[in-house]
């Protein structure tokens, strides 16, 4: 698989082990139609969004909090989704 510089990157932003809460972001180039095809609606820039984490069949695997960060006024400079899920390994391998 070769990766281009426009390619999202998706990576798990907490520790390995127990936690309460799991963290992944998603940094990358226009997110918009990823965050379309992930939630089923737009999400607001920096506002907190309650919502299912579905698997790619639609089935909800988690529910939790999603945070858009549109770009560039982001950590990245890019678009950046910051899902904050229940904690713990068995979510974070879905991913």
């Amino acid at each position: 698989m070769t990766n281009t510089h426009t390619d999202p990157i998706i990576a798990i932003a907490t520790a390995p082990g127990r936690g309460g809460i799991g963290i992944i972001r998603i940094s990358g180039a226009a997110l918009s139609p990823l965050i379309k095809k992930l939630f089923n609606t737009a999400l607001t820039p920096r506002h907190a969004h309650y919502l299912p984490f579905n698997d790619e069949q639609g089935q909800a695997i988690d529910e939790g909090v999603a945070i858009y960060f549109k770009g560039p006024n982001s950590y990245t400079g890019e678009d950046v989704v910051e899902l904050q899920g229940h904690g713990g390994q068995r979510y974070c391998d879905v991913f």
